[in-house]
């Protein structure tokens, strides 16, 4: 799938809200309310039963919420048929989560909402935000213009399309991340970030390159740390491999202002504790080695390649591209590599679950389940969907 022209087909549909959004649907925004025959066959409204999946339908699929309040009476049920269900109201409906709900029965969410009548429509944000109120009996024009006005001020709602490109986004910068590829990662989260698209898959990613860069900030402290000790050498390549892997992010140029407060006069050579770490990496590569657990071998040895100089790092690296260009190595790297994001993946969306976020951890149950079928952690997570309510 060529992510770069998904996205840029995403964020160009994402980012006309006006005439250019709705010509998509054939509806400009001045004459949505004239009745014609390339919106006569407008899809009947899909209603969402209870108002609290509304909500987190809305959430996650970046929606306005369009909340139908009717009663009982006569009048109630002549509007749902004369003006709701109308090919004007059902097409830009496609565009929102629907929900209907009786104020008589609700009268809590009914005040909550400003409703002071037994009928009428309410646009709002899944947060709570009020976008448009019609109370009584409106007319279809009344009813698009609010939808209207509602979606220009929300902002880009992502179609079906979109939703799936920026879905196989953040699972890219996931395994990106899972491969130490933080720049390139911290990029294609940026990239899904300017779309403006309100859904979870969005807020995740910006909620993702927010960890990102505090994980970067705590290595610069921790670096800093090391040369307010008195160990510079080890302070300077701790700060050299930040500066590399955060590149363009904010972590990367505090690293680079940092080594250069160093001064020139720091040591180049690697003082004690920095060979005593690269030899411990060293010995846990070897221990992964005779395990068998190559994606543990890769990692400790590219970390001591940042570390090493000479033979030792060259054998290092050559060890590194044996395994990548060996067929039978590299199959079995990325076998291990998929069961480690997997098990990655499980533990993050655990952690949500135990911190009372289940939606946040259904998008991590959701990829894991999709994206590694075959692994026994799919099926955990399915058994944890089903707990949540799949």
């Amino acid at each position: 799938m060529n992510f770069g022209r998904t996205l840029a087909l995403a964020a160009g549909a994402l980012a006309a809200v006006s005439s250019a959004a709705f010509a998509q649907f054939g509806i400009p925004p001045t004459e949505g309310t004239r009745r014609r025959p390339e919106i006569a066959s407008a899809p009947p409204i899909e209603w969402v039963e209870k108002l609290d999946e509304a909500v987190q339908r809305a959430r996650r699929l970046g929606r306005p919420l369009f909340v139908f309040f009717h009663g009982s009476l006569k009048g109630s049920r002549l509007m749902e048929v004369g003006t709701v269900n109308t090919p004007e109201v059902q097409l830009r409906a496609t565009r929102f989560v629907c929900t209907q709900l009786d104020p008589e029965a609700d009268l809590e969410t009914a005040k909550r909402f400003g409703l002071t009548v037994n009928q009428g429509i309410v646009i709002a944000e899944a947060g709570g935000k009020l976008l448009a109120k019609l109370e009584g009996n409106p007319r279809v024009e009344e009813i698009a213009a609010a939808m209207d006005a509602a979606l220009k001020e929300f902002g880009p709602v992502p179609t079906e399309a979109d939703l799936r490109a920026l879905d196989e986004l953040l699972a890219r910068a996931r395994r990106e991340r899972s491969q130490k590829q933080i720049s390139q990662a911290a990029k294609t989260l940026e990239r899904m970030i300017k779309t403006k698209a309100r859904c979870e898959s969005v807020l995740q990613a910006q909620a993702e390159l927010d960890e990102i860069v505090a994980e970067g900030a705590r290595a610069v402290e921790e670096a800093k740390a090391l040369a307010a000790a008195g160990r510079a050498t080890e302070a300077a390549v701790a700060l050299r491999e930040i500066a590399k892997t955060y590149e363009k992010l904010p972590p990367g140029e505090r690293a680079r202002e940092e080594l250069a407060a160093l001064g020139p006069d720091r040591p180049r050579e690697p003082d004690p504790a920095a060979a005593a770490r690269a030899r411990r990496l060293l010995d846990a590569a070897a221990s992964a080695r005779a395990r068998g657990r190559l994606d543990e071998e890769v990692e400790a040895l590219t970390q001591a390649a940042g570390l090493l100089s000479g033979e030792e790092r060259a054998r290092a690296e050559s060890r590194l591209a044996e395994i990548r260009s060996d067929p039978e190595l590299a199959a079995r790297l990325a076998s291990q590599t998929r069961e480690r994001e997997a098990k990655a993946l499980l533990a993050k969306a655990k952690s949500w679950i135990n911190n009372r976020s289940p939606e946040k951890a259904r998008g991590f149950l959701e990829e894991l389940a999709a994206r590694y079928a075959e692994l026994p952690q799919a099926e955990e997570a399915r058994e944890l969907l089903k707990g949540l309510g799949e």
